[in-house]
C-alpha cells in the first residue's frame, strides 16, 4: 500500500499539470479500496491512516488558488472519501480532529475560486459537527445507563438485606 500511495502522490504533485488529476484519482481509488482495512500494527487504526501526510499534501495542492478546476474536482472526491474512511469505523477508532479541520480549512480557502469545493467543505463540516454531537450524546447516555445500573444494584442489595432481615424474624 505504501508504494501505491507513494506513486499516486508523486503523480498528484507532479510538475506536469495534466497528470495531477490522475494521481488524485489513484489516491481516491486507493482510499476506496483500502479505507476500511484495519492496520495490523496499530489496534483500532486503519491502514490508510499511514498515508495521511501524503494524502493531505496532495489535497493541499488540489485546493491551491492556482489549481485547475479538474484538479479541484478530483480533490473534492478524494477529500470526501478520505474523511468518511477515517471518520467512520465499526470499531469507532479515534480520529485526529485537528487533521480533519486542516483539510476542511484548505478546502474552504479554495472555495473562493471553486464554489463546489466550498459547498463540499460546508457539508463535511456539518457532518463532522453532527458526529461530534452524537458522540457527546452517546457518552451522556452511557453515563446515565451506568448510574442507573449502579442505582439498581444498590436497590437490589437493599431488598436482599431486607429479605434476609425478614427471614430472621
Amino acid at each position: 500500500l505504501g508504494e501505491l500511495v507513494s506513486v499516486a502522490f508523486t503523480v498528484a504533485t507532479s510538475a506536469i499539470e495534466a497528470m495531477r488529476p490522475a494521481g488524485i484519482l489513484a489516491l481516491h481509488e486507493t482510499t476506496v479500496r483500502f479505507g476500511a482495512t484495519a492496520d495490523a500494527d496499530l489496534e483500532g487504526g486503519l491502514l490508510i491512516e499511514q498515508s495521511h501526510a501524503q494524502i493531505s499534501a496532495a489535497l493541499r495542492a488540489c485546493f491551491a488558488p492556482e489549481a485547475d478546476p479538474s484538479l479541484a474536482a478530483a480533490g473534492c472526491g478524494l477529500l470526501s472519501t478520505y474523511l468518511l474512511a477515517i471518520a467512520s469505523s465499526k470499531d469507532g477508532h479515534a480520529v485526529d480532529a485537528v487533521a480533519i479541520r486542516k483539510l476542511l480549512a484548505a478546502a474552504r480557502q479554495a472555495g473562493h475560486k471553486h464554489p463546489s469545493v466550498l459547498s463540499l467543505a460546508h457539508k463535511l463540516e456539518r457532518i463532522s459537527e453532527q458526529e461530534q454531537e452524537q458522540a457527546t450524546k452517546y457518552r451522556a447516555l452511557q453515563e446515565a445507563a451506568a448510574a442507573a445500573a449502579e442505582k439498581e444494584a444498590q436497590l437490589e442489595a437493599a431488598l436482599q438485606a431486607a429479605a434476609e432481615e425478614l427471614a430472621k424474624s
